[in-house]
């Protein structure tokens, strides 16, 4: 939320919050659908799709690990997706499973034509963008996740623990808990087993879905 003290057009933090809250009203009241990058508190009840959520903490020295507190706060009543495109990432397979750890949709940066064409231009996130060379991950991805994870969409998230090194289980509402290995080898906790940079979903039954 940003201030602006220039002369004539004063607008201190509160207006900001304002004008924000007005133009997602507006939007609402047309029935159309609002989008907004890293949302805060005061639209999020207008709000219908979230972007850009940050994947890193706060970093400060008083907290021991990361933990998505924010997307365990609007997980099952917001959709929303994280600020690095699985394309982008510096590992796509560990990329994923933070997708997944952190209840976020896919998201890709695609383009019909090569990166290189946008050289010099204004746009500069735009590397291996290809569609041509990302097609079969995008599908893969999307089967994976409407076949495991689709349940996750109207469920929130109710428990977020770390049971291992590099080993975290998420618990859904609905009862089932998705295991997410972030180490190279394969580990058994809670009598289940999860293949190495893996992940693994049960449901209430524990019984183990896909």
């Amino acid at each position: 939320v940003y201030d602006d003290y220039q002369r004539n057009v004063e607008v201190s933090r509160y207006d900001t919050v304002s004008l924000f809250r007005a133009m997602v009203n507006k939007t609402d009241e047309k029935d159309m659908k609002v989008a907004v990058q890293r949302g805060n508190a005061y639209v999020l009840d207008k709000t219908d799709y979230l972007y850009d959520l940050p994947l890193v903490g706060s970093g400060y020295d008083i907290i021991d690990r990361d933990i998505p507190f924010y997307e365990i706060v609007v997980h099952g009543y917001i959709p929303y997706s994280m600020d690095t495109p699985g394309n982008m990432a510096i590992d796509y397979d560990v990329e994923v499973l933070k997708w997944i750890e952190y209840g976020a949709e896919p998201t890709f940066i695609l383009t019909k034509e090569m990166s290189e064409e946008f050289k010099d231009s204004k746009v500069e996130n735009a590397f291996s963008t290809e569609i041509s060379n990302w097609l079969d991950n995008v599908q893969e991805i999307s089967k994976d996740f409407n076949t495991k994870l689709a349940f996750t969409a109207n469920c929130t998230i109710v428990g977020h623990d770390k049971l291992a090194s590099d080993v975290i289980r998420i618990a859904y509402s609905n009862g089932n808990k998705v295991y997410v290995n972030y180490t190279d080898k394969q580990v058994t906790v809670d009598n289940v087993t999860v293949k190495g940079v893996n992940y693994t979903v049960v449901d209430a039954n524990g019984k183990i879905v896909g």
